[in-house]
């Protein structure tokens, strides 16, 4: 028969992370501004990393996954945990850290008034590049019980 087949699961392959991301991807940008920003002024709890015990997680670091999480829909710390082991894109972004989580959920806890000021601003920013455009998306919040039997239901011939 004449199938596509894929790639052996036990071939070695060499690849390089930079490789899972195209050049034009948004998520370099969020690398870039990121990476720009000064979180200590802002706010942000930087680690003790010379006390004794497990190094920490870099805050930049963090905070990019939650921008992606925000951009993405993905408002889960469980999820997004997942996403840094399945999503290549996660993985480019974090250079392959996996955090747990329990990290994920302290450092939003944690930084609760400082992400939203971020928010704020890498938002702003992204308008003024032009990656995102201002679009007026008007929810109504009116909640109705609804009752769809066919005695209620109206079509345009019973109408």
């Amino acid at each position: 028969m004449n199938y596509i087949c894929g790639d052996d699961r036990e071939q070695i392959r060499v690849e390089s992370i930079e490789d899972y991301v195209e050049k034009d991807n948004e998520i370099r940008v969020i690398d870039k501004i990121v990476d720009y920003m000064n979180l200590k002024s802002m706010g942000f709890i930087t680690g003790n990393n010379e006390a004794v015990g497990r190094p920490k997680f870099d805050p930049k670091d963090l905070l990019k996954l939650y921008i992606y999480g925000y951009f993405n829909g993905i408002r889960s710390s469980r999820k997004l945990s997942k996403q840094c082991v399945i999503n290549k894109e996660v993985i480019w972004l974090t250079k392959g850290l996996q955090p747990k989580y329990r990290v994920i959920a302290d450092f939003r806890k944690n930084h609760v008034e400082y992400l939203e000021k971020v928010f704020k601003c890498f938002v702003s920013y992204c308008i003024e590049l032009g990656l995102y455009g201002k679009e007026l998306i008007v929810v109504d919040g009116t909640k109705l019980e609804a009752s769809a039997s066919k005695r209620k239901h109206y079509s345009r011939n019973k109408l």
